[in-house]
């Protein structure tokens, strides 16, 4: 079974992945507050693309791929 989780930079991302049943990682790059896309549903927020990368290995893309492993 292949996982799959949405980086985006807006509430709109996390809610329309929520549509589908994906979970939703958020950038501030996008210029929405952080409250903004946790109550859209964003499981994790980074300051840019750029923090995510450097923090990848704590993120729940690999978070989930260690537990879709595991499964």
């Amino acid at each position: 079974m292949s996982r799959c989780i949405v980086v985006g930079d807006t509430p709109y991302d996390a809610i329309a992945a929520a549509k589908i049943n994906l979970k939703t990682i958020g950038v501030l790059s996008g210029g929405f507050p952080e409250q903004s896309l946790r109550e859209a549903g964003c499981v994790e927020i980074y300051k840019d693309p750029a923090d995510l990368l450097a923090r990848y290995e704590e993120s729940a893309i690999v978070k989930g791929m260690s537990k879709s492993a595991s499964e």
